[in-house]
């Protein structure tokens, strides 16, 4: 699924929660509405998305220096998914959770689009809907627990799409089930870039 970048733009200081508030993202629909609720617990804010055969992305443009801060972190838990999906297909291009990760330097915009899986993919592939697109898998199955995740957004948009430094970056966040029309959620929070942690002494 193609997206678009926000035009307004947030700078994102390290260990800056990108999660923390609701009123910064803006709704990129691409089959009716995912009802995204904000909720609180002793840990802070989250987010729950819940698709009823919907796709609605929530998305917002941050200014990021990856060259000081390429790891992008965050938690997220599903507890419920579809195991029998043909996830790498267009009919069932559906997940319980995604993280995106749009990047712009030139004219087509390059997204890493990191998923919760319905069952056990170990390589990235290009979306079917966009070979622009490329789907990386991080976890998959039912866990009512929050789970912790910790990619290198840089070194991903260098392995995949030979990009250096953009010039716009987009974060996002979906839950979406219009493919294959099915019910799916997930939930998200403490999503922010980080510093890539030193190299052991030898």
């Amino acid at each position: 699924m193609a997206t678009v970048l926000l035009l307004a733009v947030h700078t994102v200081h390290s260990d800056a929660n990108l999660l923390s508030e609701e009123t910064d993202w803006y709704t990129h629909s691409f089959a009716g509405e995912t009802r995204y609720t904000w909720l609180q617990d002793a840990a802070g804010s989250y987010v729950c998305g819940e698709a009823e055969a919907s796709a609605s992305l929530r998305m917002r443009r941050v200014k990021v220096d990856l060259t000081e801060t390429p790891i992008l972190t965050w938690r997220w838990r599903v507890p419920l998914t579809l195991p029998d999906l043909p996830q790498q297909t267009r009919a069932g291009d559906d997940f319980p959770a995604r993280i995106y990760v749009v990047a712009r330097k030139g004219l087509r915009p390059a997204t890493l689009v990191y998923i919760w899986g319905h069952s056990d993919l170990k390589a990235p592939w290009p979306n079917p809907f966009d070979t622009q697109t490329i789907m990386i898998p991080m976890q998959h199955g039912e866990s009512d627990t929050w789970w912790r995740e910790r990619a290198d957004v840089r070194a991903d948009l260098e392995l995949h799409f030979g990009l250096h430094d953009p010039l716009e970056l987009g974060i996002g966040f979906m839950t979406d089930a219009d493919n294959s029309g099915g019910h799916l959620n997930g939930c998200y929070r403490d999503l922010m870039f980080e510093e890539r942690a030193p190299e052991p002494q030898k």
